[in-house]
């Protein structure tokens, strides 16, 4: 059974991809969704420093954290209301060559579902390249991949948009430029060695939602989260339901590592991202990883963080 946390932004976020931060050098925008290595390892560290413990102390072997991340949702406030949104998937369009009504960047607009068979079934090299088929061909349709669907709407999904189904970046968080300084290792600044990157604000009534399966009780109230270890308020929160039907195609709620066994089931995924960076405790680069982006959709049911997508359209 999954339990649900909600996580509450206290100052800026950067969740850093594979990019190196050269001296001087603009670096690029936060990650976002964090792959679900970094929402696991905050909520244990922040477990062990609450029950006192080491970061180490009941680890799995080979040195797994003992608890599994399910889907990676944003709750946005509406007054005294809210909805939770999931990664949109990635082969859900729109019809671009509507008129949304004013003030609002898709309501009114169609939905369109692509038809497509698994990427390997159609190419040698793994490509995102190719004709999208549509069950009702739309030659300007947009994909909704980046975009933030209402669970609701995942649920039971309509052929038209309504105001509150969809959210886009810029309704969750606003870009902020930070500066820091490179130190040595006794924590003196280094001349000519300033960092530039991009962090990212969360709107006010904008959250993080995450389930887990098979965790502890978390008791702590607050972690830190993501590079330069920004605080960020947690809490437990009411469980919500998730689609349970067999609609053929299945879509992931956080970012999938990308192995040959996975890339051979996806259907269609946004730009892989790799990630990278360095281990403070063995004082050495992590390896790079490869992730398909949340919001992918595959054939099968690849781990307890997919959930179903029904064919039927409203």
């Amino acid at each position: 059974m999954s339990k649900t946390y909600e996580i509450i932004p206290l100052d800026t976020l950067f969740f850093r991809g594979s990019t190196p931060m050269e001296a001087g050098q603009y670096n690029t925008v936060s990650v976002f969704p964090p792959p679900v290595s970094v929402i696991k390892g905050a909520f244990w560290s922040a477990h062990c420093l609450h029950e006192k413990k080491s970061f180490s102390e009941g680890l799995r072997e080979g040195g797994v954290i003992p608890f599994d991340v399910t889907g990676i949702f944003i709750k946005k406030s509406f007054g005294e209301d809210y909805k939770i949104y999931v990664s949109a998937p990635a082969t859900w369009y729109c019809d671009s060559g509507e008129k949304a009504e004013k003030g609002s960047d898709f309501k009114g607009k169609t939905l369109c579902v692509a038809e497509e068979e698994p990427l390997l079934d159609r190419f040698s090299a793994r490509s995102s390249a190719g004709k999208v088929v549509f069950a009702e061909p739309k030659e300007d349709a947009k994909p909704l991949a980046g975009a933030w669907i209402s669970l609701d709407f995942v649920r039971a999904p309509r052929r038209h948009f309504s105001e509150r189904d969809i959210l886009l970046t810029k309704d969750i968080y606003s870009l902020e430029n930070r500066t820091g300084v490179g130190l040595t290792p006794d924590k003196r600044a280094v001349d000519g060695q300033l960092y530039t990157s991009s962090h990212l604000r969360f709107h006010d009534g904008v959250s993080i939602v995450v389930t887990f399966e098979n965790e502890p009780e978390f008791n702590f109230t607050k972690l830190f989260l993501g590079g330069e270890r920004r605080i960020a308020q947690c809490r437990k929160c009411d469980d919500f339901e998730l689609p349970e039907i067999d609609g053929g195609k299945w879509l992931s709620l956080v970012p999938v590592e990308a192995t040959a066994e996975n890339l051979a089931s996806l259907v269609a995924s946004s730009k892989i991202v790799t990630t990278a960076g360095w281990d403070m405790a063995k004082g050495f680069h992590k390896p790079s990883v490869s992730w398909i982006p949340a919001g992918a959709v595959f054939i099968r049911k690849i781990n307890s963080s997919c959930i179903s997508l029904t064919e039927t359209i409203i």
